[in-house]
């Protein structure tokens, strides 16, 4: 199975946040979510793909077609 077809619509939503550079903070205003609730997802979100670091969270979102590369 697709990794990308594990999460669920909300890690979903949480990463395309974070990997678009609205950082935790961003993630949580426009969510309507605690920051603490999207630092949690995003911990979350890192162990079940195997990552480490934010940066390889983004890579993830763009090889996955998460977010498109707008550069």
């Amino acid at each position: 199975m697709n990794t990308a077809k594990r999460l669920s619509r909300r890690e979903l939503e949480v990463l395309r946040l974070i990997a678009m550079d609205n950082g935790n903070k961003g993630a949580a205003w426009e969510l309507k979510l605690s920051v603490k609730t999207v630092e949690k997802y995003r911990s979350s979100l890192m162990k079940k793909l195997g990552l480490h670091t934010g940066i390889s969270l983004t890579h993830f979102a763009l090889n996955e077609k998460i977010v498109e590369n707008i550069f």
